[in-house]
C-alpha cells in the first residue's frame, strides 16, 4: 500500500502533466481572448474562467482547464523578461 506522500506525489505529477498539455478543445481563439482579457484589466485572471464560460458557452470544467493551461504556458507563449 502506498503512503499518503507517495499518493500525493502521484496526483501532483498527474495534475502538472494535465495542466501543461493543451486540451483538445482549447483553440487559439480561447488563448487570445484570455490575453486580451488580461490586458483589459477587467478581472483578476483567477476569475477568468467565468468569462470564458460566458463568452464561449462552455462547461465550467473545460473553462478551468483552458485557463489553467493558459496560466501554465503564458511565459512560453509571450516573451517575458525579468
Amino acid at each position: 500500500m502506498k503512503t499518503y506522500t507517495e499518493r500525493f506525489a502521484a496526483v501532483q505529477l498527474a495534475t502538472e502533466r494535465e495542466a501543461t498539455e493543451r486540451p483538445d478543445y482549447c483553440d487559439d481563439e480561447h488563448l487570445e481572448y484570455l490575453d486580451a482579457l488580461r490586458e483589459s484589466g477587467a478581472t483578476n485572471m483567477f476569475g477568468a474562467g467565468d468569462y470564458l464560460r460566458e463568452e464561449f458557452g462552455m462547461e465550467r470544467s473545460k473553462a478551468r482547464q483552458i485557463l489553467s493551461y493558459w496560466m501554465k504556458t503564458f511565459s512560453e507563449r509571450h516573451s517575458i523578461t525579468a
